[in-house]
């Protein structure tokens, strides 16, 4: 197989299963998690997918992640973006 036909499929791997993977996490019940634990677990699980794949660029992907866990009502704003702000990440 080219290269171009493997990054096309990977890239569509991706963009598939994540948000299947998310509707399933969110689907099965897991009683030993508190809500928010539950919902940040299935934005795990597609973020994980989207790392692996690269479907998305990474730096998207991160936030992509945290925008998913102030919608979901995870954490505030201020709090899920804090790090994106720290001046050590500037620094490199």
């Amino acid at each position: 197989m080219d290269e171009p036909r493997l990054l096309r499929m990977r890239t569509t791997l991706g963009l598939t299963c994540a948000p299947a993977l998310f509707v399933a996490a969110l689907a099965y019940p897991l009683p030993s998690l508190k809500p928010e634990a539950h919902r940040l677990a299935a934005i795990l699980a597609a973020v994980i997918v989207l790392w692996i794949t690269e479907a998305l660029p990474l730096p998207l992907t991160a936030l992509v992640g945290a925008a998913a866990c102030v919608l979901l009502q995870i954490a505030p704003a201020e709090k899920v973006f804090e790090p994106f702000a720290n001046p050590l990440i500037f620094l490199f």
